[in-house]
């Protein structure tokens, strides 16, 4: 809901924001990373994982999950 009042409407909304239950987080191939970051980015390749996302720095996936 908030995502539509500020996006203001479903379609544009859902272009950035996963309908409830349905995210990457929910289904096990995504998770929010925190400490050093810049550390994360640099290693990143070397575990299998990237950040799709350049509007969340924090949010890894899989590679080749999408």
């Amino acid at each position: 809901e908030a995502a539509v009042k500020k996006y203001g409407s479903v379609e544009a909304a859902r272009k950035w924001v996963a309908p409830p239950g349905l995210s990457r987080h929910n289904t096990g191939m995504a998770d929010d990373l925190g400490g050093d970051l810049d550390w994360a980015h640099q290693n990143a390749a070397r575990y299998g994982i990237h950040f799709p996302m350049s509007w969340e720095k924090w949010h890894a996936e899989p590679v080749g999950s999408r």
